[in-house]
């Protein structure tokens, strides 16, 4: 069983799975397009899986479809809530080997995921006001985890200092934007 509400007011859909075997594709599809198109660009989704049964590799087409669609009519970000137990270990595993095109993050209470939800919109924002204004900050980091200390406000002065700093001798260096987080990789043991 296939459930999906909106709240327009805050723009985001939720959608509730229960048993994938009783879902009808076709149906699915509609239902989603249905809802989707009341949604503004942007818009994020909750998806809770708490109840679901066992996705399989039948289920893919499924998962693949329903995430076009919500790709297509402008999905920000998507939070997964799954049960904090094997079984919920077993299918983040499974739906994290289903590519999504968008912001996808799992956890195991609604609350969490409204939390995600908030943190996602309140950067939006905070990014939709920079862009008006035109005020980006940069920095350079590296993909082992390296972080320059240094920000700059244009993407010149930043695209200096990172020849100074490939020079210098990290070749892996790219400019990001500031309030990009990067983790350290670990070395395997």
């Amino acid at each position: 069983m296939l459930d999906i509400r909106v709240e327009l007011n805050t723009n985001r859909l939720f959608i509730s799975i229960f048993n994938p075997d009783d879902i009808s594709l076709p149906q699915a599809v509609e239902q989603m397009e249905l809802n989707c198109i009341m949604l503004k660009r942007n818009f994020a989704c909750i998806t809770d899986l708490r109840d679901c049964t066992a996705f399989a590799s039948r289920h893919t087409e499924f998962i693949d479809k329903i995430q076009k669609i919500k790709w297509d009519y402008g999905l920000g970000k998507t939070v997964r809530v799954i049960p904090n137990s094997t079984f919920g270990r077993i299918q983040r595993e499974f739906l994290s080997n289903v590519p999504a095109r968008y912001k996808l993050s799992f956890v195991y209470t609604l609350a969490d995921a409204k939390a995600q939800i908030e943190a996602y919109e309140q950067k939006t924002k905070r990014d939709r006001r920079r862009l008006k204004k035109r005020q980006f900050l940069f920095k350079i980091v590296d993909t082992n985890g390296w972080e320059d200390t240094t920000r700059t406000t244009s993407y010149e002065e930043a695209s200096k200092r990172l020849r100074q700093i490939r020079f210098a001798g990290r070749c892996a260096a790219i400019i990001v934007d500031a309030d990009t987080e990067i983790r350290r990789r670990t070395k395997p043991k």
